[in-house]
């Protein structure tokens, strides 16, 4: 471990202030006691020149202390001096001559060369010689150990030096090793009343998380804690820095509530002292802020970070380091919060900030450039945000290829947003990736791995390869179960997710069973008329009408309806989609004209309330489309669907899923009026474009393909229909498999050819 910063200031600028004639009377004094050891000194070895230093009476005082008590062997303060002096100079020549002076003048095994020595290694460490430097150290230490084994202290921080060359080198159990036995020597020795003890314990908390141990860090940040706060106050830096691992550590177990009470805790003793909006509290709000994102507070998380932007601005200014990273955070929790228009700007002005202190194409702003490709991504700009994560994945394989943590983060964000843009197939190949990746950084169960894991479970539902899919979430389920609290709100997500993945691979029964669970716990844990709980009801009754239980799927669907209603109004958005949910479900159940009926008057009032571009009126439109289709009412589906294709064309352009989705629509409804030049042409459209978009084998694509073969196999053109659906088989089993859907599709065109 590094020598005390204030020990070496104190004898640096004794020394510097020893050549400057500008000394009061105190400290003229102080050194005239000296003068008979400095001669002795300077017979040693030269004392190169130093500039003129501000003069720092309370240093000099306590070195002047410190010599008295030693008396003549005061002179090694000074020698400690001018070898750290040596250490930190380019020159190794000059640091090799002091230490062969040192031999000459006082023998090879005195504590002066011992000293000199150390310093000499760590100068072959800094230049690169780390063989040379460790071999020079380790005897160095077992010399000093035989000849001055009452010297601990000094001999600890020499053992601290050379387990951080092993830890350095990747040698991590042989440096924590001896770490361990230097903090229970520190403590032993000096007790937890000494700043260096306490420096020890912190640093075995910082060890212990990077190698993912969080309960043995836990142990070091709750010991340290308490005297940090006695001995330093809770204001001191490193108090707030003790304070601010362990509720990271908490975070990392999973105990969000515990590390919220920790950080609340040490805002409470800086509001005391009227300093909580101070620069130290500024760090604890930002981390409280993160913390209460974790536990689904999400207002009380973005009011804390938009209170520490506010403030740094005051205290820093725009264009500081500090306030511009507090933007980027404030950018990355408006995206948590699904404000996606707001995060784009704020990260932009962060990037910008970014540019302006650090240059243009620097790293720093490579994170925030990854979250605005997620906000941009969240916000429907799927084109856009897959072009800057290519770009930001480009960059990092030139200047970063090695490093494994950053390569892998922008393969599973680009494989993500591959997933959305629907083109699964490199969307697979990138979350395959980036899961060798990880495994090979982190470890199989590390969160890294499981995190790609889980997108790999997504993609793999999109793709319809259920079963697949349900092993990969099943085995992330199990991994969070066992590290995080139960209720942690991602494990629920996945739950949810994980429910209807079963219910696609014919486990009907526990998908339902899986789903009433998650409903009890989130009427507990959320309430009862939460977003969670009703958005759980939701999926409950749609797998339920899906299953023909349309009686108890009505009766959920309007539990659901009458807490929206309580909750948002009669005419709010959430109301809105509890009417369609039970129109769905009147549909499902035959009552296709009461459910018609339902959905003309709830689009009504969805354009008039919250207008046609609201997702509440785009989904009472795809609702309605699929009741006239049952219903044969193909003219008044077509007036329909043109202009939801129209809405969806102005606000997301035709390179989207769900403007595609819309066109392959309106084909489809030309076919089935028998206007099949109309259909063949928006079809082979839609076919192109969704080829150029996701990829030739993603399923949307393959899709597509089997329609226009159906399509041209109706105009006539037995041949072309017979090739196209050849390929499309093809193509889907062998990325697929014969069960897929677009495998069925393709093979009952070629049946009716056959016929």
């Amino acid at each position: 471990m590094e020598e005390p910063r204030e020990k070496k200031v104190s004898e640096a600028n004794a020394s510097k202030a020893i050549g400057d004639q500008r000394l009061t009377k105190h400290q003229k004094d102080f050194f005239h006691q000296l003068s008979d050891v400095l001669p002795r000194v300077q017979n040693l070895v030269h004392i190169p020149t130093t500039p003129n230093f501000p003069e720092m009476q309370h240093s000099l005082y306590r070195l002047g202390i410190k010599l008295k008590h030693e008396g003549q062997n005061g002179v090694s303060t000074f020698h400690a001096w001018i070898i750290n002096q040596a250490a930190e100079t380019q020159d190794i020549e000059w640091s090799q001559k002091l230490t062969e002076k040192f031999s000459r003048n006082t023998g090879a095994d005195s504590k002066f060369t011992l000293r000199s020595k150390v310093f000499y290694a760590k100068k072959l460490w800094s230049l690169g010689n780390h063989d040379e430097a460790k071999e020079l150290l380790k005897n160095t230490i077992d010399t000093f150990q035989q000849r001055f084994a009452n010297r601990q202290g000094e001999l600890i921080g020499f053992k601290e030096t050379y387990a951080g060359w092993l830890h350095e080198e990747g040698q991590i159990d042989e440096a924590r090793s001896i770490f361990e036995e230097t903090t229970d020597s520190r403590k032993l020795i000096f007790g937890l009343n000494n700043f260096n003890t306490l420096d020890a314990i912190d640093y075995s908390g910082r060890r212990a998380s990077w190698a993912k141990d969080y309960s043995t860090a836990k142990n070091h940040y709750l010991e340290v804690l308490p005297y940090r706060r006695k001995l330093q106050g809770p204001n001191h830096p490193k108090t707030i820095a003790s304070l601010r691992s362990l509720a990271a550590t908490l975070l990392s177990l999973g105990q969000a509530q515990e590390a919220s009470e920790i950080l609340r805790s040490g805002l409470e003793d800086l509001a005391g002292r009227g300093e909580h909006e101070d620069l130290g509290g500024l760090g604890i709000m930002e981390d409280l802020s993160k913390v209460l994102d974790q536990l689904g507070q999400d207002e009380e998380s973005l009011v804390l970070q938009e209170r520490v932007v506010e403030s740094r601005r005051s205290l820093q200014g725009d264009d500081n380091p500090d306030t511009v990273a507090s933007i980027v955070r404030l950018g990355i929790a408006l995206n948590q919060n699904e404000k996606y228009e707001r995060a784009c700007a704020v990260l932009r002005e962060g990037i910008e900030g970014q540019n302006k202190i650090y240059g243009e194409n620097n790293q720093q702003r490579l994170t925030a450039e990854i979250w605005l490709g997620l906000s941009l991504r969240d916000l429907g700009h799927l084109v856009e945000a897959r072009d800057l994560q290519m770009r930001i994945l480009e960059e990092i394989e030139k200047t970063n290829g090695s490093d494994y943590r950053v390569l892998r983060s922008a393969l599973f964000h680009l494989a993500s947003t591959q997933k959305r843009i629907g083109a699964l197939p490199s969307a697979f190949r990138l979350a395959n990736s980036a899961m060798k990746m990880s495994i090979r950084t982190f470890g199989r169960d590390s969160e890294e791995t499981i995190a790609v894991k889980m997108l790999l479970g997504y993609i793999e539902k999109d793709r319809s390869m259920w079963k697949r899919s349900e092993k990969l979430l099943k085995e992330v389920l199990e991994h969070r179960r066992a590290t995080l609290d139960e209720h942690d709100k991602t494990t629920l997500s996945i739950m949810q997710i994980f429910a209807l993945v079963q219910k696609e691979a014919g486990k009907v029964r526990q998908a339902i069973a899986l789903l009433r669970e998650l409903l009890e716990i989130h009427r507990t844990v959320s309430g009862v008329d939460s977003n969670k709980t009703f958005g759980i009801m939701t999926e409950l009754a749609k797998v339920l009408s899906d299953e023909g239980k349309h009686s108890d799927a009505r009766q959920i669907a309007q539990d659901v309806l009458s807490g929206r209603e309580r909750l948002d109004g009669p005419r709010g958005k959430a109301t809105i989609f509890a009417q369609i949910l039970i129109a769905s479900i009147d549909r499902k159940s035959g009552e296709l004209q009461l459910a018609r009926e339902s959905l003309e008057e709830i689009l009504r009032i969805s354009i008039s309330e919250h207008g046609e571009e609201a997702y509440c009126s785009h989904r009472a439109m795809t609702e309605l489309q699929r009741i006239l289709f049952d219903l044969n009412e193909f003219d008044q589906r077509r007036v329909l669907l043109e202009r939801h294709f129209e809405l969806h064309k102005l606000k997301s352009g035709m390179d989207n899923n769900s403007t595609l989705n819309q066109m392959s629509a309106l084909a489809t409804n030309f076919a089935a009026t028998g206007e099949l030049e109309k259909a063949r042409a928006l079809s082979d459209e839609v076919f192109e474009r969704r080829k150029a978009l996701c990829g030739p084998e993603a399923p949307s694509t393959l899709i597509n393909m089997g329609e226009l073969s159906k399509i041209i196999l109706e105009s006539g053109d037995l041949e072309s229909a017979r090739i196209l659906a050849s390929e499309c088989i093809e193509l889907s089993e062998a990325e697929y498999g014969p069960d897929h859907p677009s495998s069925k599709e393709a093979r009952s065109v070629l049946e009716i050819i056959q016929q």
